[in-house]
């Protein structure tokens, strides 16, 4: 069913915004401290590392840099400028790596319609249809590993290089929209302006596959000018285009072009987020609906505990989506009025060392989402959790 595809396929491309706003900030992070590292301010970039990795100890990435900071506070001036010169800041790359294994489930893993009957609108009547069970909400439980490495690289003073690769595949006892393999690789850029500003373009390149081998393909492409305001506080501005395919054109194909104002601030032992997204999708095929106004809202939080063990930490979202349809989505669904919806996802995820000086983490992951609208047929609620292993070197 078409509308099968739509749900699952807005809402696993929902997170690239998500996914982007953690890498931006890892990069932003490794700017900033080589800024100070070029001014010989060793102390002051130790402690920008320290919070971050307060924050979240499982960053590779951070931690490496700030293993090397330390080597150069504790290193005589001529130790430190030949580390500088000669070792890990312009010539090597920094690279994490991470496996995960989770198992868990949900009550509507294809995010289907929860109703079994549909109104279809006549001219002279309504009548109500039962949808068939391959496009009614599955309930299940399986398995998802993954596996993916993020690199960076400064090639120049003032850039830096950041190349990502993620796969992810779930198998689950139901078929049909349920169990995909996802692959994405992103590469991106990243400037120095100044100390307080810097520009950043990405792009994403990313491929999805169903058990019922239905595929789609992505190319995503981000722009990101970012301005420190105080200490605590970064705003960033952007704009994003994605284009979506499905693999032979025939259901979906569409262009995605919009704008982004996004905020980041550290609050004691939190960092906290919020992302405002508008934009526009143009049906490049005679979809159902054809153009799509979207409007878009995410806050995220990020804090350790210290709560069961040292250094447990807690990440939370809230995202908020509402779209419009340019024309009636079917002159057979509410006699062809305009489809509008708005979908309201809650997200948690909480992160357990369970191994000391070890990579090993204990994760679980719970999500809610509900989605509203004027058309029964796009309605939908589903709750998935999950709970595993990973390992981050």
């Amino acid at each position: 069913m078409k509308q099968s595809i739509y749900a699952v396929i807005i809402i696993l491309y929902s997170f690239i915004g998500i996914s982007y706003a953690v890498n931006a900030q890892d990069s932003q992070l490794l700017v900033d401290v080589q800024l100070l590292l070029d001014a010989k301010r060793y102390q002051q970039a130790a402690d920008i590392l320290e919070r971050e990795l307060m924050l979240d100890s499982s960053n590779v990435l951070v931690l490496k840099k700030y293993k090397l900071v330390l080597q150069l506070i504790g290193d005589s001036t001529q130790a430190a400028e030949q580390v500088l010169q000669s070792n890990n800041w312009y010539d090597n790359w920094l690279i994490q790596r991470k496996l995960s294994l989770f198992i868990g489930g949900g009550d509507n893993l294809n995010k289907a319609t929860n109703s079994q009957y549909i109104d279809i609108t006549f001219a002279s009547s309504d009548n109500f249809i039962q949808l068939d069970k391959e496009s009614q909400a599955k309930s299940g439980y399986g398995l998802e590993v993954g596996a993916g490495f993020e690199a960076s690289k400064q090639w120049r003073k003032d850039d830096w290089l950041n190349l990502a690769l993620h796969f992810t595949h779930r198998n689950t006892s139901e078929r049909n929209f349920t169990d995909y393999y996802h692959l994405a690789g992103s590469i991106g850029w990243l400037h120095s302006l100044n100390m307080n500003q810097n520009l950043e373009t990405k792009l994403f390149i990313e491929s999805l596959e169903y058990d019922n081998k239905v595929k789609f393909y992505s190319i995503n492409f981000l722009s990101r000018y970012s301005i420190k305001h105080k200490n605590n506080c970064q705003m960033s501005i952007g704009t994003d285009i994605h284009w979506h395919r499905q693999d032979n054109g025939t259901v979906l194909s569409e262009l995605y072009a919009g704008g982004l104002l996004e905020t980041n601030c550290y609050w004691g032992n939190s960092l906290y987020s919020a992302a405002l997204k508008i934009g526009n999708q143009w049906a490049l095929i005679d979809n159902p609906g054809q153009d799509q106004l979207q409007l878009s809202f995410l806050l995220g939080q990020r804090s350790i505990l210290d709560f069961l063990v040292t250094r447990d930490e807690l990440r939370n979202y809230i995202g908020m989506t509402y779209t419009l349809d340019e024309t009636g989505y079917s002159d057979f669904l509410a006699h062809g009025a305009k489809r509008n919806s708005q979908r309201l996802s809650l997200g948690s995820q909480y992160r357990l060392p369970i191994m000391k000086n070890k990579p090993w983490w204990l994760v679980i992951k719970l999500e809610w989402q509900k989605q509203f609208s004027n058309l029964a047929l796009f309605d939908f609620e589903a709750f998935e959790g999950w709970v595993g292993i990973e390992v981050i070197w």
